[in-house]
């Protein structure tokens, strides 16, 4: 029987820090933010879900899609988050074929 996590108060301070980062533009704070936030949280599959596409949509969508796939390990019958998986996925894919295509144009 999965037990909820204990109540961590560090946590809305986290995430308020988290979105003044996303307000102000400022990535790396962000990112350093939810990561913190999935450390103390680590149950919280829209704190994962958030970094992931973080990543993904700042460029860095190999980082994005590992934590879809341990994501995925965790939670093997979230349906949500397979269909993610899937999508990021063919979004690396096809991100890394486009990188290849233009390596070629060089």
């Amino acid at each position: 029987m999965n037990r909820p996590a204990p109540y961590d108060p560090g946590l809305s301070e986290v995430l308020a820090q988290a979105a003044g980062a996303y307000r102000r533009r400022d990535d790396d704070e962000f990112l350093a933010r939810v990561r913190d936030a999935c450390r103390r949280a680590p149950q919280r599959l829209d704190l994962q879900v958030c970094l992931a596409n973080e990543y993904s949509q700042i460029g860095r969508p190999a980082e994005g899609l590992a934590i879809f796939e341990a994501v995925a390990e965790v939670f093997p019958n979230d349906a949500d988050n397979l269909f993610r998986l899937a999508h990021w996925r063919r979004y690396a894919e096809n991100t890394d074929g486009a990188s290849r295509a233009v390596d070629r144009l060089k």
